[in-house]
């Protein structure tokens, strides 16, 4: 059980870490687009575009996961999702976060999968 546990604490407290990060910045998404004067459909329209990689990324991931294997993929994607987080505060364009958005959902999506994969290679057949 104890090697078990030391398999399993990685995934758990990185999943812990995106589920907090993510559920921060998609409130700063709106409060940030609001402060720079963008009109509510341009709010709408980067939120949906997150949402639009977000269903992007859980429906393709699955073939690049079983190439490069779970530790890739979640090294890839953590820093797509690293990248795309650090271009919004750098980026003013509310059309250039649609595009950051949607790469953000995309790479959270294949996260989210890489590490419920993982589980599941992970935990004992029974």
């Amino acid at each position: 059980m104890s090697s078990l546990l030391r398999l399993l604490i990685a995934p758990f407290i990185s999943l812990a870490c995106l589920m907090l990060g993510n559920g921060f910045f998609v409130t700063f998404t709106s409060m940030r687009l609001k402060l720079d004067g963008a009109s509510p459909e341009m709010l709408g329209l980067v939120n949906a575009a997150y949402y639009a990689g977000f269903l992007l990324g859980a429906a393709r991931i699955e073939g690049l996961i079983s190439r490069v294997r779970h530790i890739r993929a979640f090294a890839a994607f953590a820093g797509i999702l690293s990248v795309a987080t650090m271009l919004q505060g750098l980026i003013d364009s509310p059309i250039a976060w649609i595009f950051i958005r949607f790469v953000a959902g995309l790479s959270i999506a294949a996260l989210y999968i890489v590490i419920e994969s993982w589980f599941l290679v992970i935990s004992p057949d029974h």
